[in-house]
C-alpha cells in the first residue's frame, strides 16, 4: 500500500479508525513530525480528527509523532466529546420542549448522522437542524420562550441560538 501523499495517509487512517482495516504500524513508522502535523490539521479541518486518533492511539508512538502533538490530539478529542455531550443534551432539551407543546420535531443532518458513527461523539457538528413541519412559527415562538434568540431572516429557515 502506498501512502505517499497526505490524502492517502489520511484516508488510510480514517479507514483504520472506523475499523474497516487493522492499522499496519510499519506503514506509519517513518512519517515525519511535519507530516503528522499536516495530517492533524487536515483531519481537524475535515471533522475526522477523533476518528484518525482512534487509528493511532494504541500504536506505540510512531516515529515523528511527538508527545506534544499526541497530547494536543488527546485534548482535541476530549474537547470534541465534551462539546458533543453538551450539544446532544441541549438538542434533547429543545426537542422535549417542542414535543411538550405538541410540535413533532424531525432532527436532521449532524445529530442524526452521528448515530451511524462507531462513536457518535466523534461527529463534528455546529448546530441542531430540525424541521417543524407546519408548525414553523410556533416552534420559533417556543424557542424564544425558552430564552433562545431566533433569527427569522434566513432563506427557508430560522437560526435558533440557544445556550451557546
Amino acid at each position: 500500500m502506498s501512502l505517499k501523499n497526505d490524502t492517502h495517509l489520511l484516508l488510510y487512517l480514517v479507514g483504520c479508525g472506523l475499523k474497516f482495516r487493522e492499522i499496519d504500524p510499519n506503514l506509519i513508522v517513518d512519517i515525519s513530525e511535519s507530516r503528522w502535523e499536516r495530517i492533524y490539521n487536515i483531519a481537524q479541518e475535515q471533522g475526522v480528527l477523533a476518528i484518525v486518533f482512534d487509528a493511532i492511539e494504541n500504536v506505540l508512538i510512531p516515529i515523528g509523532l511527538t508527545k506534544k502533538l499526541k497530547f494536543k490530539w488527546i485534548a482535541a478529542v476530549h474537547s470534541r466529546e465534551n462539546n458533543y455531550k453538551k450539544q446532544y443534551n441541549t438538542a434533547v432539551e429543545l426537542a422535549s420542549a417542542f414535543k411538550k407543546e405538541g410540535i413533532k420535531t424531525a432532527v436532521l443532518k449532524g445529530l442524526s448522522i452521528s448515530t451511524y458513527y462507531p462513536k457518535p461523539a466523534y461527529r463534528e457538528f455546529g448546530d441542531f437542524d430540525c424541521f417543524f413541519g407546519d408548525n414553523y412559527e410556533a416552534g420559533n415562538c417556543i424557542a424564544e420562550k425558552l430564552g433562545a434568540k431566533v433569527e427569522r431572516d434566513y432563506y427557508r429557515h430560522s437560526h435558533i441560538i440557544y445556550k451557546t
